[in-house]
């Protein structure tokens, strides 16, 4: 049996002044396509998650990465 995805986690690629409700937001389909139209390109999208905890852990390394603190 398959589930429907109705709603999930975007991490888009940080900047060295981005903080985590910048780069880390819940979407769903005609949302993402919302914010495609307003100029978020994929290539600006790091990752995709259904469970907001590992995309707000992913999107805390990467600003760590980014800034230079790993």
């Amino acid at each position: 049996m398959t589930s429907q995805v109705f709603s999930f986690w975007i991490v888009t690629r940080p900047t060295k002044i981005s903080v985590l409700e910048d780069i880390c937001f819940m979407a769903s389909a005609e949302s993402l396509l919302v914010q495609g139209k307003g100029g978020l390109s994929p290539e600006e999208i790091f990752g995709m998650y259904l469970d907001g905890k590992e995309a707000k852990e992913v999107a805390k390394d990467l600003i760590k990465m980014v800034r230079g603190e790993n």
